[in-house]
């Protein structure tokens, strides 16, 4: 069985932990819109195959293929992730002052809603690679399994 470096857990924890500041940012926006609500949906489904990943990777080390696919795959979640939590903050403090809550539900429909959509089209995709690696840490489990 492989070691699996603690880095790779820190990846993992390092996306979910961004993930939840991105939730959070969007959370705090009061009457939050639809795009807000899908993207908080989306992040929710995202942690939770993070998760699965993050249990199945303590339970039973993948190899190091694996792992260095894993940590490639979190680099890029997490550069894709910083540069939409910081893109967002600015009309997070703009909703926070109550006399701009209309211009910032103004500026959030002309200049994010085309970039909120990326984000969570980016963001299925890299669920997919992750479960994908989950299916890939299975077959891995069982292959070293039947060598016993």
């Amino acid at each position: 069985m492989s070691f699996t470096p603690p880095s790779t857990v820190g990846d993992i924890l390092a996306i979910v932990n961004l993930a939840l500041q991105i939730r959070q940012a969007l959370s705090d926006s009061r009457g939050a819109s639809n795009d807000y609500r899908d993207l908080i949906d989306e992040l929710d489904a995202f942690r939770s195959a993070l998760a699965v990943i993050e249990d199945r990777i303590l339970a039973i080390p993948p190899g190091e293929d694996i792992v260095r696919h894993i940590r490639r795959e979190a680099t890029t979640c997490r550069r894709f992730m910083q540069e939409f939590l910081g893109s967002i903050e600015g009309y997070k403090v703009l909703g926070e002052k109550r006399r701009h809550f209309i211009w910032r539900k103004i500026l959030w429909s002309f200049f994010k809603a085309k970039e909120v959509r990326n984000f969570r089209q980016k963001l299925s995709q890299r669920q997919v690679i992750i479960l994908l690696y989950l299916g890939a840490m299975r077959v891995f489990t069982i292959t070293s399994l039947c060598r016993c």
